[in-house]
Order: C-alpha cells, then structure tokens, then sequence
C-alpha cells in the first residue's frame, strides 16, 4: 500500500505515556513497546513485497521487498475537538494526561509527530532531499526493543528502526558555528582561513576561491603562504558536508596591503619674512598614514626665524602642510 511506496516514510504508532513513564506501561511494563493496533510490517527478506511498477505493469524481476516501518513516532497527543479523552496512571506517581481535552491515538497521529519532526529538520536544513530525511530519521533514531508487541533489536516489523528522536536528528546535521573571517595582509605574508562545524561524522570539506573549488583544500582550514597582487579581493568560502546535507559558509575577503612608500616630497625653502609657505608629500601603499615629524619642522624654525611665528606655541601653529595621500 502507500506506505510502501518508496518516496514515503512509514510511520508506527507509540503511546507517548509509554515514552514518558520510561516504557511502565501496559502490555509490555518493561520496556517501550508499539501501540498494540500498529500493522505488523517486515523487514530485508521479509519486506512489503512490491508485484507491479508505477504503470501497473508486472515488474520482470519482482517482486521487490521493501522495509515496513520505517520508524516510530508518539501518538496520544491533545486536540480540541477530535479523538477520546484519556487519563492513564499514577505509574510511579505519575498520572499521563490529566487535562480534559481529547486525545488522538493512532498512526494517523503517529505521522503527524513524525511531519513536524520533518519540519524541524528541513527548517534548519532547506535542501534536505527525501531520501536524505529518510536516512537521517532512521539512523537516528532509538531502538525498540519489547516483549508485546515484540520489537526486536535492530530494525523489526513493528517499530521499523525506533523511535524518533528530533533533537539527535537535528544534531546530525552539518552546522556552521564558526565562519571563515575576512583578512587583510601585507603582500608576501601568510594568511590561513578557519571554519567550524558540527554534525555526524564523518564530516567533509571543500574551499571555494571567487565560486571555483580549490582542489588540493580538504580541510577545516585553508591557507596562502605567501600572497600576491593577483590575491587581492579574493573570495574564500567553505562548503561543509555529512551524510545528510552540506552547508556553505560566508564569504571571507582577502585585502593584499602593499608597503607604504613615498613617492614625492617638497624640498627646503627659503622664503622671505611674511610670504607662505606650503610643504606637500605624496605616498602610496595600503593602509597609507602620514605621520608628521614636529621635531623635524622645529628645527627648521630655529635655523630660520621667521618674523610674525610664535616660537613659544606648538609646531602646529607655525606651519600647516598639505599632504595628498591616495585615498
């Protein structure tokens, strides 16, 4: 029938008291077990054997077998107008739904506790594929194993490979938690980029230069030893995968600063008392600061006094340079 069908998840029902009360209760007192109503299923050799392909024709091969359930999920949960109200317990001094509202029990209900896991799973990852959801929910799932009804280690007929659990699914997930980080160097230096990942393993890696993968940069690190003018306003990212997805980093800017250097400077002068004057230097190089050397401009005022400067303020006050600097 269509849980069978390959693009779908086959759900089992699981009484969530049973999940809360650590499996105490009834048939099977010991251990979490399948609500009592969930289809019996099979598994590898005893799969839900497939006769005829989607266009009704016989499959020359068949028939083909295929896992029946996938997983398991609760049922039980509250509503506000469909399904029986419940009140199980005290087990161990607990009472399960002690609320008035209705409850809904059934693998109907079991599948719509899966589809917000799913949900969950595809907010944090977009691009999750079905098959991939399929995977990810099975693998991490808990197992089951019961008395009655019978859940046997490992993927059975009954509880398919366990219980869901949202929050290891989440986990698996590859993560980003650190990004590469944009950079400026001098040219000739070295520069490394870093990311950080979370997910299950085993976890792969691949950098990006201007949107071309970089062959020979496999892991959580990349570097340059020595950049160059061809470096400069480079775009690095890593992409980082698993099993069940990739997840692509911000983009890291590499700046190649090149040494400051001065390219023109006016020379001494001899001026008369009262004219300006004006000095001037040009420099190139990033980052370009220019520093002025009061010192210097000091001395050129003692061994050239001029009427109407102050000797006794600040150098500042005697002359103001011009100095064009690339922007």
């Amino acid at each position: 029938g269509h849980p069978a069908a390959p693009g779908c998840i086959s759900v089992a029902a699981v009484f969530y008291g049973d999940v809360a009360s650590g499996g105490k209760l009834e048939p099977d007192t010991q251990n979490i077990n399948a609500q009592p109503f969930t289809s019996k299923g099979g598994i590898g050799a005893d799969g839900v054997p497939i006769f005829f392909d989607a266009a009704g024709q016989v499959l020359p091969n068949g028939p083909i077998r295929r896992d029946f359930p996938d997983i398991a999920a609760a049922d039980g949960g509250n509503t506000s107008f469909f399904g029986i109200d419940l009140s199980i317990g005290p087990v161990d001094g607990a009472t399960f739904d002690a609320d008035s509202f209705p409850n809904f029990i059934g693998t109907s209900a079991a599948a719509a506790n899966a589809a917000a896991s799913a949900a969950l799973l595809l907010q944090r990852m977009p691009g999750l594929t079905p098959a991939q959801m399929k995977s990810l929910l099975r693998e991490t799932a808990r197992d089951i194993v019961a008395v009655s009804p019978a859940s046997v280690i490992g993927a059975d007929d009954r509880t398919g490979a366990g219980l869901i659990d949202a929050l290891a699914a989440v986990q698996s997930l590859p993560f980003i938690t650190s990004h590469p980080q944009s950079q400026a160097v001098l040219i000739g230096s070295r520069v490394q980029f870093n990311v950080a990942a979370t997910g299950a393993a085993p976890i792969s890696y691949k950098w990006l230069r201007n949107g071309q993968i970089i062959p020979e940069a496999t892991r959580a690190e990349y570097s340059l030893e020595a950049v160059t003018t061809a470096d400069d306003g480079a775009q690095f990212r890593s992409v980082v995968s698993n099993a069940f997805g990739e997840r692509i980093s911000e983009t890291a800017v590499l700046t190649v600063q090149f040494p400051v250097r001065i390219v023109s400077e006016s020379t001494s002068v001899l001026v008369n008392p009262g004219q300006s004057v004006t000095f001037s230097v040009t420099a190139e190089g990033t980052p370009c600061r220019v520093r002025l050397a009061p010192g210097v401009l000091r001395q050129v005022v003692r061994r050239y006094p001029i009427a109407g400067l102050h000797e006794d303020r600040p150098w500042a006050q005697d002359f103001l340079p011009c100095l064009d600097v690339p922007d």
